[in-house]
């Protein structure tokens, strides 16, 4: 289990939106990061600089913890998650240096990830725990549509009584078609495929268990995020160790990184898995380059015990993918400055910017986190920057907080 601050619900200890990379030059150049006390900030990707702390205290409460972002297409609008309020924010980004909140949607339950549909119609959030509830925003009127709750699948039709499972759904990306919509159960182990309509409803497609050996059906992966290329034709999902459910006491962890085919609309099946001999623990988000010929997984290694004076940071770990959805290992690791040992449920706290370069990558969880986002150059790849976040002041004493940056995405 995650480790996170115990001001937020232990639904929000493990935590997608549609890419925040793009490749049209007339669509603004500019990145959003949730601050998880309050406010955003604006990320100038031409300077490589991040703006002051913008709108502290008009997104909800300073306990409920702002988790993710997603922006619309042309970057009008961005959406921020706050956790403990059930709220996500609709916030004016027409002007970057004066970012306007314009509403806020209840919906219902814990809000913690968000995803987009690439015409900007429709956003899609789920729960950060045990919640068997997507909701379906309408973007043009900024209110909750629609709910989609799971029903119980049928996993064993040859024992008396079936055996069903009712998914939970932790994580959300939606497929550059807007048709297939992807969920993480990290719960079961599973990801779960739906159809989206063009009135904004939801209905079951086909769902896969994340299985590296189909003979120990015990152990398995478990799913805190996933994100889908940009063929929408595979998905790679983020997940923590390899556990043995019918040996507890033998779990030994193993890190993976399992894809997703997309045959057709909520059609489904499990792809390859490229099982690192690294020792890592648990990833936290997938990102693809513009191309869909790599992906970077941002990773948390295995500490030693007894634990070193100076513990290993958390990883990029770059992979290839071919066409045919095959992920090999590039053979690339780069270390980081963050230390976080948990993770947030479907947040995508890292992004590429529009030029495909540089990754910037922020805290993975609350637990040890940093007020900074890093820089990466993937030419490279190496570490190249520190952006820093000064205090901010959210109580009537004006005593001052840590800007504790989570999710980021770039304006598509």
């Amino acid at each position: 289990m995650k480790a996170l601050s115990t001001a937020f619900p232990l639904a929000a200890i493990l935590a997608l939106t549609i890419g925040c990379g793009g490749s049209d030059s007339d669509r603004p150049k500019f990145g959003v990061v949730a601050l998880a006390e309050g406010g955003i900030s604006i990320v100038d990707p031409v300077t490589q600089s991040v703006g002051a702390p913008a709108l502290v205290g008009e997104l909800g409460t300073a306990g409920g913890g702002r988790f993710d972002v997603a922006i619309a297409p042309g970057g009008d609008t961005t959406l921020v998650s706050n956790f403990g309020d059930s709220l996500v924010y609709f916030i004016n980004t027409t002007d970057t240096t004066n970012p306007v909140v314009t509403n806020s949607v209840d919906i219902g339950f814990f809000a913690e990830d968000i995803a987009i549909t690439r015409d900007g119609k429709f956003a899609l959030v789920t729960d950060g725990g045990f919640s068997p509830t997507v909701a379906v925003v309408d973007m043009a009127t900024q209110t909750l549509l629609n709910t989609y709750t799971s029903e119980a699948i049928v996993v064993d039709d040859t024992t008396d009584p079936v055996t069903t499972y009712t998914p939970n759904f932790n994580a959300i990306s939606i497929s550059p078609d807007g048709k297939t919509v992807l969920a993480a159960d990290y719960f079961y182990g599973a990801v779960v495929a739906l159809t989206l309509d063009a009135t904004g409803t939801l209905t079951y497609g086909s769902y896969v268990s994340l299985l590296p050996d189909a003979t120990k059906p015990g152990q398995l992966f478990r799913p805190v995020n996933i994100t889908i290329a940009p063929n929408g034709k595979t998905a790679v999902a983020a997940v923590t160790g390899y556990t043995n459910e019918e040996d507890p006491e033998n779990t030994f962890e193993v890190l993976g990184f399992p894809t997703v085919k997309i045959t057709s609309p909520g059609v489904i099946s499990l792809g390859n898995y490229n099982v690192t001999t690294r020792s890592l623990k648990a990833s936290q988000t997938a990102v693809f380059s513009p191309s869909g010929s790599k992906v970077y997984v941002y990773c948390t290694p295995v500490v030693p015990t007894p634990a070193p004076t100076t513990e290993p940071g958390n990883v990029i770990v770059e992979l290839d993918i071919a066409a045919g959805g095959v992920l090999t290992d590039a053979g690339k690791v780069t270390e980081l400055g963050f230390i976080g040992r948990s993770q947030l449920f479907g947040v995508d706290t890292m992004a590429l910017d529009r030029s495909g370069r540089y990754l910037y990558v922020s805290n993975m969880t609350l637990s040890g986190a940093k007020s900074e986002l890093e820089v990466l150059d993937l030419h490279r790849p190496e570490f190249i920057k520190t952006l820093p976040f000064a205090d901010i002041d959210i109580d009537e004493d004006g005593t001052g907080e840590a800007t504790l940056p989570t999710g980021i995405c770039f304006a598509p």
